[in-house]
């Protein structure tokens, strides 16, 4: 049954529910739609268009613990009011996300990507009012040092349960909203102050110091690799 005609609806959950694709001609004035712990595999761009797809006034869409594993072009294109977008625990890798994924949401204010298979952040972030961003329980190994610039309204980071090992100095030059930092379970190379141990209690500021002073992993041969090497390894 369409639920378009259902004018005055704000909020659908249709969590557990085995659907295999997003459902189409939502109600116009729909806010949330919860489609989480479904069988959801893939954002096809005709689902997503507006219309038949998503309603262009909806705030938030969670897509959490889906099968979803390839993101195209122009996926959510069309949605402007959009803060809070919820994608954990599905299939997702870097080579399978469109690099516009995630930079037509002007408006996002919380993205979550946790438990997924990524090997470094999303390309393209959404930067202006962003102020939460998960990307805990993936596979990272590397941050660029240009990930996270600009990201001025930035308060929650979690880079926690990766595969960290040391992070490109100035990372966190423009993170000065930035009030909490989840680093753990990572494999830090022994030598680096940024093991948590010696983070709490820090100030985000105090980091820049911390990180200049981590001595980098000696390369094969017995040579101490560059930060810079060592972050883009």
């Amino acid at each position: 049954a369409r639920l378009g005609h259902l004018s005055a609806l704000r909020v659908l959950y249709l969590y557990a529910n085995a659907l295999e694709q997003l459902p189409a001609y939502l109600p116009p004035a729909l806010r949330e739609l919860h489609l989480q712990e479904n069988n959801v595999r893939g954002l096809c761009r005709r689902a997503l268009a507006v219309p038949p797809g998503l309603p262009p006034a909806l705030e938030e869409l969670r897509l959490d613990d889906n099968r979803i594993h390839t993101i195209p072009l122009r996926a959510f294109e069309g949605l402007p009011a959009l803060r809070r977008l919820v994608l954990d625990g599905n299939l997702l890798a870097n080579q399978r996300m469109a690099d516009d994924t995630f930079s037509r949401l002007v408006n996002l204010s919380e993205l979550s990507l946790g438990r997924n298979a990524l090997a470094a952040p999303p390309a393209n972030l959404p930067r202006a009012r962003l102020r939460r961003l998960s990307l805990a329980a993936n596979a990272i190994s590397h941050v660029p040092a240009g990930a996270l610039a600009r990201m001025r309204s930035l308060e929650r980071l979690d880079l926690s349960d990766n595969n960290l090992t040391t992070l490109p100095r100035g990372l966190f030059d423009d993170l000065g909203s930035l009030s909490h930092l989840g680093l753990r379970n990572n494999p830090w190379f022994c030598g680096c102050n940024l093991a948590p141990a010696r983070l709490r209690g820090l100030a985000v500021g105090d980091l820049r110091g911390e990180m200049d002073a981590c001595d980098p992993p000696a390369a094969p041969g017995g040579v101490a690799a560059s930060p810079g090497a060592a972050a883009a390894s």
